[in-house]
């Protein structure tokens, strides 16, 4: 989370832009889009510090809205620009995405019930 919210940070205004094409949250509240970086990072430093079960249940929430917004865009067949890694480098928005936001849910179902 850290790495991949400092990947966003330099092109904080493109990020939005970039996200708000497909996360169904900052489509309707911009606002979210603008703190979603700083999001991850927090999540993040909370892992790294142990406060592991809240911040798993936080995870889990933020990354399964995460994994709607993508395969809703999917299944719409709407090509974007991925904003996961930031705007400076140029990825699509692909299954293989979904599959990264999925796997964090997952993982955090498994924290949740193992931790």
């Amino acid at each position: 989370f850290i790495v991949v919210s400092i990947l966003k940070m330099p092109d904080w205004k493109g990020f939005v832009n970039a996200y708000q094409m497909y996360d169904i949250i900052a489509k309707k509240f911009p606002f979210y889009a603008w703190i979603y970086p700083a999001i991850e990072f927090i999540l993040g430093l909370l892992f790294l510090i142990g406060i592991v079960k809240p911040t798993a249940i936080a995870t889990l929430i933020i990354m399964s809205i995460g994994t709607i917004g993508i395969a809703r865009n999917l299944l719409s067949k709407n090509p974007v620009k991925c904003a996961c890694l930031g705007t400076l480098i140029n990825i699509p928005l692909t299954k293989f995405t979904l599959f990264e936001d999925f796997l964090m849910v997952i993982m955090s179902i498994m924290v949740l019930i193992l931790g």
